[in-house]
């Protein structure tokens, strides 16, 4: 009897070390264009971490953030999801996301402005996934044409 129960004990131990942890996470529109890479970057990670199983979950902008407080509100949240600054300042006003710990080489990682911007009450909220700068480009033949210095625009509102 004490072998079958030992018996039983170490299969129920190999079925739950062999069973794979399921992570979520959630990113904002970008099927079917980023599909490719998305896919890419799940089956590297799921190499990398062999007792994960990623789900890639993609959602319309408009729909985001009630998706999002619905899973929090039920208690099944992603584990990771892709948010706006703009998006993640409500959330965090709202309880609804949980501080980051980074370590200083963590931070080290990412430029200081737009980690900042995830930044609340010294509490990092979030990451900068993919980050770009606003660029203004304008033609100084216009600028000329309309009057306008080139080397010094104005602000629309004194135009």
């Amino acid at each position: 009897m004490k072998t079958l129960a030992l018996t039983a004990a170490l299969l129920a131990v190999g079925t739950a070390s062999a069973q794979k942890t399921q992570l979520e996470f959630w990113t904002i529109s970008l099927a079917p264009l980023f599909n490719d890479e998305m896919n890419r970057l799940v089956q590297q990670f799921e190499k990398e971490n062999p007792n994960v199983e990623l789900k890639w979950v993609d959602v319309p902008a408009n729909a985001m953030e009630q998706k999002l407080l619905a899973a929090v509100a039920s208690g099944r949240p992603p584990a990771a999801v892709n948010l706006s600054s703009d998006m993640t300042v409500k959330l965090v006003q709202q309880g609804a996301i949980e501080p980051l710990s980074l370590t200083a080489a963590q931070k080290k990682l990412y430029f200081a402005s737009p980690l900042d911007t995830f930044t609340y009450d010294n509490k990092v909220m979030g990451v900068p996934w993919y980050w770009a700068p606003k660029v203004v480009a304008y033609n100084a033949d216009i600028f000329r044409k309309a009057g306008l210095d080139p080397a010094n625009p104005r602000a629309p509102s004194r135009l």
